[in-house]
């Protein structure tokens, strides 16, 4: 793959700026995974991580004053096994950030788990092709294979009837909707991880609706990048993991040559 970047309008601006947030004292570096560090596909479970992004995501890792860490919906355990490879350094929050060092105690919102997984399986049978993924903190049903028009009007009824789950909150996906805990965001854990870490500059990859919330979030000086489709917050576009692997080799190489560049000789 080319390691020139995605056409893009505004990309010379995004090469300044990362040369620029590349000389930050402490750095964050954070991003979703699907859709994001690895392309979307049918079923969770067949998702891989494009290997460029793991490889400058350990080498970041490495840093000194780096810190980095993956932000998901997904379950922690399911990122720990698809990311364990880059090192301990990284920081790994899943459940939307139910399940982090910092999250919400959810358990004390009275989140009725069992109302929300009736309704997601009342959506999947009406719904063929659509299923029901139960998660540590919330529930999820997923209808990506299936017809858009046919889903329309169950996804209408499944998103109405998850707003009135005692304890919940609605979070749409690109085919998926879930319910989870009151609290719980990712904007909540990225702010965690913003005084944690206290960041000169702080990056943020992502690419749904969940991820808009984190864009909000960040700071003059920040750099939020969506993938796929604009969002608010986000100044920059790319179009695939393959471009998020690109920008993130391109942060790692200039980091180096700027610790390079302070080192005594």
């Amino acid at each position: 793959m080319s390691r020139r970047g995605p056409e893009n309008p505004s990309f010379s601006e995004l090469v300044s700026a990362i040369a620029r947030a590349a000389r930050a004292p402490r750095l964050l570096v954070a991003s979703d995974f699907d859709g994001t560090l690895a392309p979307l596909v049918g079923h969770p479970s067949l998702a891989v991580p494009n290997s460029l992004a793991v490889s400058a995501l350990h080498r970041l890792c490495g840093m000194t004053g780096v810190y980095t860490a993956i932000i998901s919906g997904r379950p922690r355990a399911s990122l720990h096994a698809l990311l364990a490879d880059i090192g301990p350094e990284l920081e790994i929050i899943g459940s939307h950030g139910a399940e982090s060092p910092w999250a919400i105690d959810w358990h004390a919102r009275d989140f009725d788990l069992d109302a929300a997984r009736d309704i997601a399986d009342d959506g999947a049978r009406q719904l063929p092709g659509s299923w029901v993924e139960q998660k540590p903190a919330g529930i999820a049903w997923h209808f990506r294979a299936c017809d858009p028009i046919a889903a329309g009007p169950i996804l209408a009824q499944v998103r109405a009837r998850f707003a009135h789950v005692r304890g919940g909150q609605v979070v749409p996906g690109l085919q998926v909707l879930e319910c989870i805990p009151q609290g719980v965001s990712k904007a909540f854990a990225f702010e965690a991880l913003r005084r944690q870490f206290a960041p000169g500059c702080s990056f943020f990859f992502g690419d749904d609706e969940p991820d808009a919330d984190v864009f909000a979030a960040l700071a003059p000086g920040d750099v939020g990048v969506a993938v796929g489709a604009p969002r608010p917050g986000a100044g920059w576009t790319v179009a695939s993991p393959s471009d998020v692997a690109c920008l993130l080799l391109q942060l790692a190489d200039e980091r180096e040559r700027w610790n390079l560049s302070r080192s005594p000789r």
